[in-house]
């Protein structure tokens, strides 16, 4: 008589497990390093961010824009504004000193115009919010008093991915141009 056919059931069940063992290896290992050297996905549009405190980024900026091996400079500024009287969010402004600088677009154009803003997805969805649509925010002086705040209509020109300062707003957050964050935020903290 033969002997039962069950070494080769394991056998062949142990070559697909090895396959598929090796597929998700490659496919971890390809997304990771894609990642890694993708600094869009990290939401840095820009190479490399130097802190400073608000006295000092006049100074550094004009510093920085002087170097002629820098393909650009801006200064990104950050705080929170109201939205709808009520719902306080991390808002940036990203301020061209030279060059083309942007935020981490994953959709849409980079906000130009003192009322145009692009917005995480979080917020996005949280809000109901496609680009092109209208969203009220607070127009300064801001005074983070919700009965006394004047709102004004900013447009949504695209999504963004934003560098994260505290937890959770790499995804939900507002990022104006420098024009839109004196506008709609004021003081800010700088970066």
């Amino acid at each position: 008589r033969r002997p039962p056919a069950l070494p080769v059931r394991s056998a062949l069940l142990g070559v697909g497990t090895a396959i598929v063992v090796v597929v998700a290896a490659l496919t971890f290992s390809a997304s990771l390093d894609r990642l890694a050297n993708d600094h869009q996905r990290w939401g840095f549009g820009w190479d490399l961010m130097l802190d400073t405190p608000p006295d000092g980024a006049t100074r550094l900026t004009d510093e920085l824009a002087a170097n002629r091996d820098l393909d650009g400079v801006s200064l990104l500024t950050t705080n929170f504004t109201l939205i709808d009287r009520s719902d306080g969010r991390r808002a940036y402004g990203l301020d061209r000193i030279r060059g083309a600088i942007g935020y981490a677009l994953r959709s849409g154009l980079q906000p130009v115009g003192p009322d145009e803003v692009v917005i995480g997805p979080d917020t996005a969805r949280d809000l109901h919010l496609r680009i092109g649509d209208n969203m009220n925010v607070a127009v300064c002086p801001c005074t983070f008093d919700a009965t006394k705040t004047v709102m004004g209509k900013v447009r949504v020109v695209g999504t963004a991915l934003f560098p994260e300062d505290d937890d959770g707003n790499f995804t939900d957050a507002l990022g104006f141009s420098g024009t839109g964050f004196e506008r709609h935020v004021g003081d800010s903290n700088n970066t």
